[in-house]
């Protein structure tokens, strides 16, 4: 004999059963999912964020103490007054060259006065030896 079940099942075609056991799992799926979906949006959960493009650049934060690798001193070889300054202080000047201009006025001077001292020596030295003793 056969059952209720089997009659009912037996009227139905096989692809009506599929269609009917699908739209089962697809409620039971909803009546599951959707509850949880509520619970989360309303217990604020869920973040969102707006994501932009920025330039990272990277700082180093750094204590210490700063030694020169190599220090130079420099004298004047005269005296006189300076006339100019070619460059500041910091800069790098390379070997040979001209950093400051002193007034050569008074050292020209200088150099004819010595150069008639000794032109007057010389004359003296040249009396002394061509003179007849």
């Amino acid at each position: 004999m056969e059952t209720i079940k089997e009659k009912i099942l037996s009227r139905i075609p096989k692809m009506t059963r599929k269609r009917g056991l699908i739209a089962i799992v697809i409620a039971l799926a909803l009546i599951v999912l959707i509850p949880i979906s509520i619970s989360l949006a309303k217990s604020g959960t869920t973040e969102s964020m707006t994501l932009t493009h920025q330039e990272y650049e990277e700082k180093i934060v750094a204590v210490g103490l700063l030694q020169l690798e190599q220090e130079t001193s420099i004298t004047a070889e005269v005296s006189g007054v300076v006339q100019s300054v070619n460059g500041q202080e910091g800069d790098l000047f390379p070997a040979g060259s001209v950093i400051l201009q002193i007034d050569d006025k008074d050292q020209g001077f200088s150099l004819e006065e010595k150069q008639a001292f000794y032109l007057d020596a010389e004359a003296q030295y040249d009396h002394l030896v061509e003179f007849e003793y």
